[in-house]
């Protein structure tokens, strides 16, 4: 199994992410299409772009799953992290994991969690971590 991280731009109305979901959605395609053996694509990282950005549509359009509607529970906030205003704190979906099985061998996701284990996670980063675990099979 391949996979590729991905952090998209910060661009406030998302013309710049959806630009690179259109160029990364393009790269998933040519590892499909030149008869590259794998089971399966996962993209995943900050993608600075809530669900209703265009850049999200355009990479559920190509075919990639998000694995957080597939598996997750409730709204699967990762920003901020950490905030003095409790009614704010993972607010945000900016963070995703994308999966597509390209019919090599089966992958599937069998869990999607936001990590929170307190102020240690805070201060690694303004995201909080998002998992998940994959299984392939023949």
């Amino acid at each position: 199994m391949d996979s590729e991280y991905s952090y998209l731009g910060c661009h406030f109305i998302g013309k710049e992410q959806n630009q690179q979901a259109k160029e990364l959605v393009s790269f998933i395609h040519s590892l499909e299409t030149n008869n590259i053996k794998i089971a399966g694509v996962v993209v995943c990282g900050d993608m600075n772009s809530p669900p209703i950005y265009q850049s999200i549509k355009t990479l559920r359009r190509s075919g990639m799953l998000d694995t957080w509607r597939l598996n997750g529970r409730g709204v699967g906030g990762t920003f901020p992290s950490d905030t003095t205003i409790p009614c704010c704190r993972k607010l945000i979906r900016l963070d995703y994991i994308f999966m597509r099985d390209t019919g090599g061998r089966r992958i599937l996701c069998k869990l999607v969690y936001v990590q929170d284990d307190g102020p240690s996670t805070h201060l690694a980063s303004d995201h909080l971590p998002l998992c998940a675990v994959f299984v392939v099979g023949d």
